[in-house]
């Protein structure tokens, strides 16, 4: 697409691309936006239109259909946007291919797709839960609190609408502004600031004897409601205590609030907000963790994955594997002894595949224990680690370059940890089907049914409690050789309805799971979700 845009005016060619160029929103800036084309945007400029089209005029990249420029001084600029979209490939197999799929990582998004109230354009139409704001007032209750909508039959109620006092000044029983309290700025109210904080009852102050209480201050992790708004409660990070009575303050977006287990493998009744983590190297949320964060606690059953949490001092700079005399000079804060004799200290890090373990000759051992499997960095010269690659047949898992010898349907042969097919080899799909181990943590279902013993309840279930539950298995994604009838549907893909539809051969069900109980556990430092 080659747009052309003059000082004294625009033109633009559109190639039949819905577009639009426009100047501002600051002083000298252009404004480019475009409809099609999926996933990926690089933008080119230049002061001719054959160059508008080299690689080498390329000044930017953008994953949404809008550019900000502030062009260089002249009179005559010319633009091309290009998508990096394969139109052969529909990663999510929802019928949509990458040019014309707004989010080809998710099957449940597409072109004509049902729209729902979720905070996402589903249907691929650049427009997000328009289906949902039924009185029209610009708000729809499926935005993140405090945006939502508390009454979406209503255009006079949304967040920030001016509270309703009516004629008599007495209010009209409705929240109007969306903030959890009804009237609070209507009479009978005391005009008084008693503590100072510049808000009064009548200023709809919710704490006038609390000088830290008061609307319009920064909500705190505290189970308090400081600023006067009951919808602001994501407010708790990695670190923080969480499950506060009534959710007043709950863990920020894509972290979890779970509890930390003693050594019985029981719920102490603490809990703290954490995010999913690979390693302790620094990284993005639920990969790795941030640079004061180390990823040291364990979820259990979680599938190798891991927790960040708050470091009690600077990490080191060391990564796993390596040599180490001390805990502060590892980046996970673990300088562990993993063998005998002399110097057999080395920095401990989980991690998801060898992409992981970033020092020399480490790899990603996968470790089997009684209840658990973990991937930690390893290095190669030391033991549990032996010579047997992956897909050679193998009898112990200390015989396997990566300390594991998988049982897949019957062949024993030696496999890795992995996080997606790009960490095995060709032939290979990194899948959950792999070993399991039975382990001594059950759950109840909310519709469990009573029981004196296991043969109570239905097959596959024990009597735990004297309730019905399942005993919950460990595994790992490990990388498994490809077999005749395996599907090629990959994750996020809707019409994936067996295992044999699956390129992994595992097709899970989703479950929330509120508490993991365990019946005995020997380790502690672990979590469990909440």
């Amino acid at each position: 697409l080659i747009w052309t845009i003059f000082a004294s005016g625009l033109a633009v060619a559109s190639d039949g691309i819905e577009l639009s160029v426009d100047r501002g929103p600051q002083a000298g800036e252009i404004t480019l936006d475009w409809y099609g084309l999926q996933p990926t945007f690089e933008v080119l400029r230049s002061q001719d239109a054959a160059s508008a089209r080299d690689p080498l005029s390329k000044i930017g990249e953008t994953d949404i259909r809008t550019w900000f420029d502030q062009p260089p001084a002249g009179d005559l600029f010319f633009y091309s946007v290009t998508s990096t979209c394969d139109p052969v490939v529909d990663g999510d197999s929802d019928g949509f291919e990458q040019c014309d799929d707004c989010n080809d990582g998710d099957g449940s998004v597409a072109p004509g797709a049902l729209e729902r109230c979720n905070g996402i354009d589903d249907d691929c139409d650049d427009e997000i839960d328009e289906d949902f704001d039924m009185d029209s007032d610009g708000y729809t209750p499926c935005a993140a609190p405090p945006l939502g909508d508390c009454d979406d039959d209503a255009a006079t109620v949304s967040p920030g609408a001016e509270e309703d006092c009516g004629g008599l000044g007495s209010g009209n029983g409705i929240d109007d502004n969306c903030n959890g309290y009804i009237d609070e700025t209507c009479a009978p109210c005391d005009p008084n600031d008693p503590d100072s904080d510049g808000a009064s009852e009548c200023d709809g102050d919710c704490d006038n004897e609390d000088d830290l209480r008061f609307p319009g201050t920064v909500e705190q992790c505290d189970g308090v409601d400081n600023d006067c708004n009951t919808f602001t409660t994501g407010n708790c990070e990695v670190g923080d205590e969480c499950n506060w009575p009534g959710d007043a303050d709950v863990c920020g977006q894509e972290l979890i609030c779970a509890c930390v287990l003693d050594a019985t493998g029981a719920c102490t009744g603490s809990y703290m907000c954490t995010g999913y983590c690979n390693s302790s190297e620094t990284g993005d949320v639920g990969d790795g963790c941030l640079a004061n964060q180390t990823c040291l606690l364990d979820i259990l059953l979680a599938a190798n994955v891991h927790a960040c949490t708050q470091a009690p001092e600077s990490p080191g700079a060391k990564h796993g594997g390596e040599a180490c005399s001390a805990d502060s000079e590892c980046r996970s804060l673990d300088c562990a002894r993993i063998c005998s004799g002399p110097g057999c200290y080395y920095c401990l890090d989980y991690c998801g595949s060898d992409a992981y373990c970033p020092a020399s000759s480490t790899v990603c051992w996968l470790g089997r224990e009684s209840d658990n499997m973990d991937g930690r960095c390893w290095l190669t010269s030391l033991p549990q680690i032996g010579s047997t690659q992956i897909g050679d047949t193998c009898s112990a898992d200390a015989e396997c370059d990566h300390g594991f010898c998988a049982n897949d349907a019957g062949m024993q042969y030696c496999t890795a940890v992995c996080c997606s097919d790009a960490d095995c080899p060709a032939d290979y799909t990194c899948s959950l089907r792999g070993d399991q181990i039975d382990t001594s943590y059950v759950y109840s279902p909310p519709d469990s049914t009573s029981c004196i013993n296991t043969p109570d309840c239905p097959t596959g279930m024990i009597c735990f409690d004297e309730l019905c539950s399942w005993l919950l298995t460990e595994t790992t994604p490990m990388c498994l050789a490809d077999m005749s009838g395996q599907g090629d549907r990959t994750a996020a893909a809707t019409s994936v309805r067996q295992a044999s539809e699956s390129v992994s051969r595992f097709v899970a069900a989703t479950r929330t799971v509120p508490l993991v109980r365990a019946a005995n556990c020997s380790t502690c430092g672990r979590l469990v979700t909440a």
